[in-house]
C-alpha cells in the first residue's frame, strides 16, 4: 500500500507542476514548562469544508484527561480561529461537530454525522493544524493503546505515523489547493499537493464504500480507522480506497493523457500508459461480503488446487495472496479486487475474487509489493482445507452444504455465459474412510434458466466407497448427469477438493463445468458436524461359522486366497500349517497370519475360513487385510467320465478388496451358486482324455450392490487331470479344487466386480 502511495504521488506531482521540499512537518516535542501563554490556534474542518461546525479546544494531559479551554463556529469555508491559554509545548486537542458539507464526489450537502478531530503539541503563540478524517484517525490510535499516553512524544508519534502511512510529512498543517480547477501557481509544497488529493480521496473513498447518495462520515471514518491502523489488506476497504484514488483523478484538472499516465502507474506500475479499457477493467468495482468466524491460519490453509503451495489472508479471513509452490517470494494477488462470498471457519474456507485486477506479487518483509499484472482474469474462485487431523480409521459421514460463492466464467471470452449460477442447497458430499478417504457426491446445479441438473458419483454420498475415487488419487474426482437437462446432458461436473479439520469431518471443494468449450467454476464448503462417522466401514467382524469336523493334517495342500488384489494361489500345492481349530495358521512369507478366524467350516479334506493376514513389507507399512480362503488337501479320485454336482454349504463372507485393518466394508453375502464338473469331455458331448469342463453360477451383494459371476451358460476349459489333478478353473477369476477319495467336496475361490471395486470369497460344496 505504502509503495503505491509513493508511486501514485510521484507522477501526480510531476502533472500538477509541484515541487521544492515539505514546508509542512510535525510539531516539535519539547518538554512543556509551567508557563500559560496565549495562542491563537487557526486552520479548517475539512471534508472538504464544514460550515457551521462547532469546534472545541481541550488541553489534554499525559493521561488523556481533557480540559475545554475555547470554542467556536466555522466559516462559509470551513475556518475557524480560537484563542487559548496553552503551556508551551503542551497537548491539546481540538474536535469538531455539526455542521455540513458538500462533498466533491457526491456533490450533495449533507450533516456532519461524526466527531471530527485532531491533536497536536503547541509550537507557537500562532498555530495553525487542519482537522480532517486522517487527523482523526491518528487520535483514534492514542485511544487504541492499552495504556493511556497522551504525552508530547506520543502524540508527536502519532501524527507521525497517519503522515508515512500516507507518504506525506504532515496531515497538520499544509496548504489546501483546490485541485478540481486549474493552478494559478505552481505550488511550492508537496505536502499541499497530496493533503489536499487525499481529502478528496476521502470522499471518493465515502461513496464507494457506502454506495449512498449522501455518505456517512461514521461509517466512513471506521472504514478509514480499519484500513490505516488494523489492515492495509482488508479487500473491501483498500480496493475502495484505490477506486477512490482513480475518481479523484477524473475530477482534477489535468489533462486527459496526464490522468491515463496516473492510473496507469497507479494500477498498473506500467511505463507505458494503459489504454482506457485496460483501465476501466482494472479500475475495482467487486463487492466483499461474507463472513469468517475463526482464525484463518497464513500457510496452514492450503489451496485446492496448490497443495504445495502458501495463502496468504487478511484479517477478515478473506484469502489475498498465494504461492504455486513452496517458494514464498513470488505471489499471485488479489490487488484491486474484492473477495466475495467469503465463507471460513479456521479449518476450510471459500471465496470469490471479483470485480479488478488479479496481479503477480512479491512478498518483501511481511508486505505485499504488486508488480506486473496479470489482466486475462477478473473472477476467482478459491477453496482452501487445514490438514485433516485425527481422520478416522474407518466409517462413513455425509457433509452437508455450509456454503458456496456464485459461480464464474475464468475468462472473459467475449459473449461467454455461465452455464450455471449456483448449488442447490441440498448437495451433498460423502466421505469413507478405508485406509483412503473415497468421495461420493449428489451436487445439484442451479442453471442459468432456472432449472436444476443433477450430477452424481456411483453410489452418491451414501455410498461413497463405491465412487472408486479417493482424496489426492485422482486429479478431479468425476461425478456424471442423473437428471440432465439440455446443457448437463453428456456433460460431466468435475470436483477438486481437500478434506480438512479436525476429525476430517470438512471439505472445501471447487466444482467446473464445461458447455462449449467454455468453463464455469464454483467454490464450496461442506461439513458435519458429529465427530464420530457412521460405523458404516467398520465391518470386520463375521460369524465364528460351524468349525471343521476333524483337523487338517499339516502338509501340501491347494490353498486359494487373494491378498490386496493379487491371486495368491491358483492350485499348485503348498506347505500349510494350521491352528489348533483347524484353521489356516501359515502358508507361505511374507503373509503373517492373524486371528479371530471367521466363517470356519468343512472337514479335514475341504475347509473355508477368514483371517487377517498382514504383509510385511516396508514399503506398505504391513498393512493388514480380512481374506477369505479355501483350503482342499491332494488325493481325491478323478474319474475319466461322469457328471458331479455339488450343493453350496457354506461361504466366507464376500470381502470389498478395498480398506485394511478395521477400515473394511461389512462382508456381503452370496445367496445362490451352482457349481457342476463334467469329465472327459470338452466341449461337452466332446470326448476328451485329457480335460473335463465346469460350469459355476453365483450370485450375491455387499452393502445392497448386487454381483453375478458365471452369467449364462459359460462353460470353459477347466479340469486338466494330467497336470492340474483335482484343481479346476470355472471361469475368470474363479479357481477351485475337488476333495476326498470319492470327490464328496469342493471349494471355489472368485474375484467379482461391482462397478470396478474388487470382491473376494470363498466357498464350500459338497456333492449331491
Amino acid at each position: 500500500m505504502k509503495k503505491l502511495i509513493v508511486v501514485f504521488f510521484g507522477v501526480l506531482l510531476s502533472a500538477c507542476g509541484g515541487g521544492g521540499s515539505s514546508g509542512g512537518g510535525d510539531a516539535k516535542t519539547p518538554e512543556p514548562p509551567a508557563i500559560q501563554t496565549n495562542t491563537r490556534i487557526s486552520g479548517q474542518v475539512l471534508s472538504p469544508q464544514v460550515i457551521g461546525a462547532s469546534v472545541q479546544a481541550f488541553a489534554v494531559a499525559n493521561d488523556g484527561t481533557q480540559t475545554p479551554v475555547g470554542k467556536t463556529v466555522t466559516a462559509s469555508d470551513g475556518s475557524f480561529e480560537l484563542e487559548v491559554n496553552l503551556p508551551e509545548a503542551s497537548v491539546f486537542l481540538v474536535q469538531a461537530t455539526g455542521g455540513t458539507y458538500t462533498s466533491e464526489s457526491t456533490t450533495v450537502s449533507q450533516p456532519l454525522d461524526a466527531i471530527i478531530r485532531a491533536v497536536d503539541v503547541r509550537a507557537s503563540a500562532a498555530h495553525k493544524l487542519h482537522i480532517s478524517p486522517y487527523t482523526e484517525v491518528g487520535v483514534r490510535f492514542l485511544r487504541q493503546q492499552a495504556a493511556p499516553d497522551w504525552s508530547t512524544p506520543a502524540v508527536a508519534a502519532a501524527n507521525a505515523k497517519i503522515a508515512a502511512w500516507l507518504g506525506v510529512s504532515s496531515v497538520l498543517n499544509f496548504q489546501v489547493l483546490d485541485l478540481r480547477k486549474p493552478f494559478t501557481g505552481v505550488p511550492s509544497v508537496n505536502t499541499d499537493v497530496a493533503m489536499s488529493l487525499y481529502l478528496g480521496v476521502f470522499n471518493s473513498f465515502s461513496k464507494r464504500l457506502d454506495g449512498a447518495t449522501a455518505p456517512s462520515m461514521a461509517r466512513s471514518l471506521d472504514g478509514l480507522e480499519r484500513l490505516m491502523l488494523i489492515d492495509e489488506e482488508d479487500d473491501r476497504l483498500f480496493p475502495a480506497f484505490l477506486g477512490g484514488m482513480a475518481d479523484f483523478v477524473d475530477l482534477m484538472a489535468i489533462g486527459p493523457s496526464e490522468k491515463l499516465s496516473t492510473k496507469s502507474l497507479l494500477f498498473g506500475g506500467a511505463m507505458q500508459p494503459l489504454g482506457e479499457w485496460e483501465i476501466k477493467k482494472i479500475t475495482p468495482k467487486g463487492v466483499s461480503s461474507g463472513s469468517v468466524t475463526a482464525k484463518m491460519q497464513n500457510d496452514v490453509l492450503k489451496l485446492v488446487d496448490e497443495p504445495l503451495g502458501k495463502t496468504r489472508f487478511n484479517k477478515r479471513g478473506a484469502l489475498i495472496g498465494f504461492t504455486s509452490g513452496t517458494d514464498a517470494t513470488q505471489w499471485t494477488t488479489s490487488f484491486t479486487n474484492s473477495v466475495a462470498e467469503v465463507f471460513g471457519d479456521g479449518e476450510i474456507g471459500i471465496g470469490r475474487w471479483n470485480g479488478g485486477a488479479i496481479a503477480s506479487a512479491t512478498l518483501v518483509g511481511d508486505e505485499l509489493q504488486p508488480g506486473m499484472y496479470q489482466l486475462n482474469r477478473e473472477a476467482l474462485q478459491y477453496a482452501v482445507a487445514a490438514p485433516a487431523l485425527a481422520s478416522p480409521g474407518c466409517g462413513a459421514r455425509v457433509l452437508n452444504l455450509l456454503a458456496s460463492t456464485e459461480a464464474s466464467l475464468p475468462s472473459l471470452a467475449f459473449g461467454a455465459e455461465r452455464a450455471f449460477v449456483g448449488l442447490t442447497a441440498d448437495s451433498t458430499l460423502g466421505l469413507q474412510y478405508l485406509g483412503s478417504t473415497y468421495v461420493g457426491a449428489d451436487i445439484g446445479l442451479r442453471m442459468a434458466d432456472q432449472t436444476v441438473a443433477r450430477f452424481r458419483t456411483r453410489g452418491g454420498s451414501g455410498m461413497p466407497w463405491l465412487s472408486d475415487q479417493a482424496v489426492g488419487k485422482a486429479e478431479y474426482i468425476v461425478l456424471e448427469p442423473v437428471s440432465p437437462t439440455a446443457t448437463s446432458a453428456n456433460q460431466y461436473l468435475q470436483m477438486r477438493l481437500a478434506v480438512g479439520g479436525e476429525g476430517a469431518r470438512k471439505a472445501a471443494a471447487k466444482l467446473r463445468l464445461e458447455v462449449g468449450g467454455q468453463l464455469t467454476e464454483i467454490a464450496a464448503a461442506f461439513g458435519d458436524p458429529n465427530v464420530q462417522p457412521q460405523t458404516k466401514g467398520c465391518g470386520n467382524s463375521g460369524t465364528v461359522g460351524p468349525g471343521l469336523s476333524s483337523r487338517p493334517v499339516d502338509g501340501p495342500a491347494n490353498v486359494f486366497m487373494h491378498v490386496d488384489g493379487s491371486q495368491f494361489h491358483m492350485g499348485a500345492w503348498k506347505d500349510a500349517r494350521f491352528g489348533a481349530s483347524g484353521e489356516l495358521a501359515a502358508v507361505l512369507s511374507p503373509y503373517v497370519f492373524s486371528g479371530p478366524v471367521y466363517e470356519l467350516a468343512g472337514t479335514a479334506q475341504a475347509s473355508i475360513g477368514r483371517v487377517n493376514v498382514t504383509e510385511n513389507y516396508p514399503d506398505n507399512k504391513n498393512r493388514t487385510w480380512s481374506v477369505p480362503y479355501a483350503v482342499s488337501i491332494p488325493g481325491a479320485k478323478v474319474p475319466n467320465t461322469g457328471t458331479f454336482r455339488y450343493t453350496l454349504i457354506a461361504q466366507t463372507g464376500v470381502m470389498l478388496g478395498r480398506g485394511s485393518g478395521d477400515a473394511q466394508i461389512p462382508p456381503g453375502i452370496v445367496s445362490s451358486a451352482q457349481l457342476e464338473i463334467v469329465f472327459g469331455q470338452n466341449p461337452v458331448g466332446t470326448f476328451s482324455p485329457w480335460y473335463g469342463t465346469a460350469l459355476f453360477r453365483a450370485e450375491g451383494s455387499v452393502a445392497g450392490q448386487s454381483f453375478l459371476l458365471g452369467e449364462g451358460s459359460d462353460r470353459r476349459q477347466a479340469l486338466s487331470g494330467l497336470f492340474y489333478g483335482e484343481g479346476f478353473n470355472a471361469g475368470s477369476g474363479v479357481t477351485g479344487a475337488i476333495s476326498g477319495p470319492d470327490g464328496e467336496y469342493a471349494v471355489v475361490s472368485y474375484s467379482a466386480n461391482i462397478a470396478t471395486l474388487p470382491l473376494y470369497g470363498t466357498l464350500l460344496f459338497k456333492r449331491q
